[in-house]
């Protein structure tokens, strides 16, 4: 029984050693300065450097979260999709919540979005079906897609 509603961590970028992203609103640090803009992601010796559309690094770390305040957003350029089927290609995505990037090794790193999730849901059903569906259909879309990921987040507290 899910008594709140949970973060949900969905990896968008795995093992990628650079990334461009733009900040779409004020995100905040763990040291509070406040983030927006354009930037570039780069991984060097198992950190993860920050640098802005004027080519200034701006931090270097080995985990970052970028809280996202009052609705702001993300977008990440040259995001791999349908990767080794035969419609791969590479697209610019926006996302809601909080950015969250993770070390993986000396030379990449992972972009994770945390984000509430009925916000999620709210994505997985505009990607899983279309806008033309009839109502009931996406209405039908959402209720399993819930139930599938709240006994995915129960099972996974009963495995820990």
């Amino acid at each position: 029984m899910i008594h709140s509603e949970p973060k949900i961590k969905v990896a968008l970028l795995q093992n990628y050693n650079e990334a461009h992203i733009a900040l779409k609103g004020r995100f905040s640090l763990a040291d509070g300065n406040a983030m927006e803009g354009q930037f570039t992601v780069r991984t060097n010796k198992g950190m993860i450097g920050v640098t802005d559309s004027s080519g200034t690094e701006r931090f270097m770390q080995k985990e970052i979260l970028l809280s996202a305040e009052d609705g702001a957003g993300f977008t990440v350029f040259d995001v791999k999709i349908g990767i080794d089927f035969h419609w791969q290609r590479s697209q610019e995505q926006s996302f809601r919540g909080n950015l969250f990037l993770s070390a993986g090794s000396d030379s990449s790193f992972n972009l994770i979005n945390e984000i509430s999730l009925e916000d999620y849901l709210e994505s997985v059903i505009s990607s899983e079906m279309s806008a033309q569906a009839p109502l009931e259909f996406l209405k039908a879309q959402a209720i399993t897609a819930r139930s599938w990921l709240v006994a995915m987040l129960a099972k996974k507290k009963t495995v820990r």
